[in-house]
């Protein structure tokens, strides 16, 4: 755990991603979601200004603020995809150095590393927005219709913890070791929800 390298074995649940990516490859292309390039963490972009539900690849389960709070340092969770659901509605918003700020639509406050950490595994909160750099967020595309969030402030990823299919874990920020993780990888689905 401390330092190692944390790589998927093939598995049934690993080919089952593998077939799920190759079909969302043709969905992503449809939807506008843009990601640059098959090499591992190539640049990747989307449109500015618009909305998705940010689900991961390892566990299907959707980037969501705990209970729908609308405080500051909410934390943020994974949970079951809720159609309609705002407060799994990420607005994408680029920043002048080509990051994105993601700002929940139900809360209107922006995804944040607790506290401007830059320690691996500090938590993800939302917080209201401030423009600084534990606010951005870059995109790099990770070959078919997934991709990785990284931080601007510590280079770290979106991370679920320990791969865990648990219903309301809090995210993490985690280094990546050569991109090898799905617990890194999403998948992003536009949805028509403005942020408040």
């Amino acid at each position: 755990m401390f330092g190692s390298p944390r790589r998927p074995a093939t598995t049934t649940r690993t080919r089952w991603h593998r077939r799920a990516a190759l079909i969302l490859t043709g969905l992503a292309t449809g939807t506008g979601v843009m990601l640059a390039g098959a090499p591992a963490a190539s640049a990747a972009t989307v449109p500015n200004g618009e909305s998705y539900r940010i689900t991961t690849a390892y566990t299907g389960l959707a980037m969501d603020v705990e209970a729908a709070s609308g405080d500051d340092d909410a934390k943020v969770v994974q949970n079951p995809v809720n159609i309609g659901s705002a407060s799994q509605a990420w607005q994408f918003l680029q920043q002048p150095n080509g990051s994105y700020e993601l700002r929940n639509a139900n809360s209107g406050k922006c995804l944040s590393v607790y506290y401007n950490s830059t320690a691996a595994g500090a938590k993800l909160v939302q917080y209201h927005c401030h423009g600084w750099t534990d606010q951005q967020w870059q995109l790099a595309g990770m070959g078919g219709p997934t991709l990785a969030i990284q931080s601007v402030l510590s280079s770290y990823r979106v991370d679920v913890p320990g791969g865990t299919i648990a219903w309301n874990t809090q995210l993490q920020q985690w280094p990546s070791y050569r991109g090898y993780e799905p617990n890194q990888w999403f998948y992003l689905t536009p949805v028509n929800i403005a942020a408040g």
